[in-house]
């Protein structure tokens, strides 16, 4: 289930997508990890500080946050990850400093 919420960030409803890719937290806590999932929609999908001049479709904190941090192109399925310049991004453990693009398989 996902949350759809308006651009002041009020909740508006709940929803389930059906295919779309998401992202999932994780934790060093494992009771915290998989906890929320994060739906990329059809085009872009920001991420960077809830305080930002534009407000991000995905809001996220800490030290290391920039107001604009990356956002996800999603196209047809397949996802591009994009940074922001001086951004800190990684997958799987491994910086990410230039586009990334990843694919999405249903088994």
């Amino acid at each position: 289930m996902g949350l759809a919420t308006s651009a002041d960030g009020s909740t508006l409803g709940v929803f389930s997508p059906k295919k779309l890719p998401h992202l999932v937290n994780l934790n060093e806590d494992p009771l915290m990890s998989e906890c929320l999932l994060y739906y990329l929609k059809e085009g872009v999908t920001r991420t960077g500080r809830p305080e930002a001049a534009q407000r991000p479709d995905i809001p996220l904190s800490g030290e290391e946050i920039c107001e604009k941090h990356c956002q996800f192109v999603n196209e047809d399925g397949v996802v591009m990850l994009v940074p922001e310049k001086g951004s800190k991004c990684f997958v799987n453990g491994q910086p990410v400093s230039s586009l990334r693009l990843f694919t999405h398989a249903l088994i």
